[in-house]
């Protein structure tokens, strides 16, 4: 709007019959929403007609200047998704709920824009609950309006070869990943018994959803060890130590999962606090305090760890359907951790999870990830943010919803779990060496 004008012709000129659109309205109180349409925008004289779109629906990405990502689903099976006419601006429901502007605007001082839109949430999409003042501050006064075309054709595309390789998607695989992991020791050499891995993530993008998946794995029904759900902060409040047992032997296997308080911009897990977790002084169960930091004085922090007690490898757990809203601040936070895993030489991965969210083509065959267009410039576009290696990038899906194990989640996340563990051997060997671990076997 702010380049070619408010004109319901010009925005039918420019955007009809382009295929799958979203519209975005960006509020002057800092609240940005919108809708989504699968189907082409037309311009038909009179009263013009309604479309219907099963795809379509509104959403809202901020509240006055906050991040709030609401989904309003279209109701009646897409019936009146949408209303296209030659003299309205984009136009959802029939309420209408969503009309941004009609005819040709004349109000115009400065940077805002003062739509005579209307907005009657409920009538052909989901409200949720939510009015006008929830869904765009009781008003449509915009310092812009974008319509921007949506390509579905590379999500739809299959490449010719994988960008990843990959095993056989069948029980085979499934099997000797698990029999991989379940007998995983550290290197003989090495002298230690457990590898360490630290999950570290924003909260709500899967890390305590990632030790469920595993320990379900292994225990051949869906668990839930550790505490998930959604919350506006971090549902893991204290450093937790979890182990996993084989179905079979019911032995602990051979690797420690790490989870602690999730990212976030104004509390989380602070710098100070992370390095005494990787240098392993936190004992298991300590209660993080947002006013009162960790110490070497509490009860139980270890002033000597010896190896075997630090962190071994670390995954930082990254939401791919929100990934790219993560604010300046959860990304500063995130380098800064990463610089002091660095000067500690502790390998680091990503797993990148809720890759079903992205492409509805993995939604519907998890077979088709390493072959996906669109997972795959995600694993780029995340390797860029985080500037870990793309190798690093392992895209997986958690059990979430299930009520019975799936073998492809499972061999996706034994395939992310197995090249962490081979990352942690490395770290061993490079730092036993380093300062003499090597131990020389006695002859009994």
């Amino acid at each position: 709007m702010s380049r070619d004008g408010w004109n319901a012709t010009t925005f039918h000129t420019k955007c009809d019959c382009k295929g799958p659109t979203v519209t975005v309205l960006y509020n002057t109180n800092g609240t940005v929403y919108g809708g989504y349409t699968s189907q082409s925008w037309t311009s038909p004289t009179g009263s013009g007609y309604y479309g219907n779109d099963p795809k379509a629906f509104l959403f809202q990405l901020r509240k006055s200047g906050n991040c709030s990502f609401r989904k309003y689903p279209v109701l009646n099976k897409g019936n009146n998704a949408i209303q296209c006419i030659n003299n309205k601006g984009p136009t959802f429901g029939s309420g209408p709920d969503l009309q941004t502007f009609q005819g040709n605007g004349d109000i115009y001082e400065q940077t805002v824009f003062s739509l005579g839109g209307a907005c009657n949430l409920g009538n052909s999409y989901d409200a949720n609950g939510n009015n006008f003042s929830d869904f765009a501050d009781g008003h449509m006064n915009v310092s812009d309006l974008e319509v921007y075309q949506f390509n579905v054709l590379s999500d739809w595309e299959e490449m010719e070869s994988n960008w990843r390789q990959c095993p056989e998607w069948d029980s085979k695989t499934l099997e000797e990943l698990k029999d991989e992991v379940e007998n995983y020791r550290p290197l003989e050499e090495t002298n230690i018994p457990m590898a360490n891995i630290l999950l570290i993530g924003k909260i709500g993008a899967g890390k305590s959803s990632f030790i469920n998946t595993i320990n379900s794995i292994f225990r051949g029904n869906i668990t839930s060890p550790a505490i998930t759900g959604i919350s506006d902060h971090s549902l893991t409040n204290s450093l937790k130590i979890y182990q996993v047992r084989s179905q079979i032997s019911r032995k602990p296997l051979n690797f420690h999962l790490y989870d602690t308080r999730g990212l976030e911009e104004d509390q989380g897990i602070d710098s100070q606090e992370l390095c005494y977790i990787l240098d392993g002084n936190l004992p298991d169960r300590y209660t993080f305090n947002p006013s009162c930091q960790a110490r070497p004085d509490i009860p139980g922090f270890n002033k000597n760890p010896e190896m075997k007690e630090k962190i071994h490898v670390v995954a930082f757990v990254v939401d791919a359907s929100t990934y790219n809203t993560l604010s300046d601040e959860i990304i500063s936070k995130l380098k800064n951790l990463r610089t002091k895993m660095n000067q500690r030489d502790i390998p680091q991965v990503v797993l990148l999870t809720k890759i079903d969210k992205v492409s509805e083509v993995v939604e519907n065959d998890l077979t088709k990830t390493f072959s996906n267009r669109v997972i795959q410039e995600l694993v780029d576009d995340v390797a860029k943010l985080t500037g870990i290696p793309r190798s690093h990038v392992m895209p997986l899906k958690n059990y979430e919803c299930e009520m019975d194990l799936n073998q492809n989640v499972s061999i996706l996340s034994l395939l992310s779990l197995r090249q962490i563990l081979r990352f942690a051997d490395d770290y061993l060997v490079n730092n036993t060496e380093s300062v003499g671990f090597y131990q020389v076997k006695s002859s009994d």
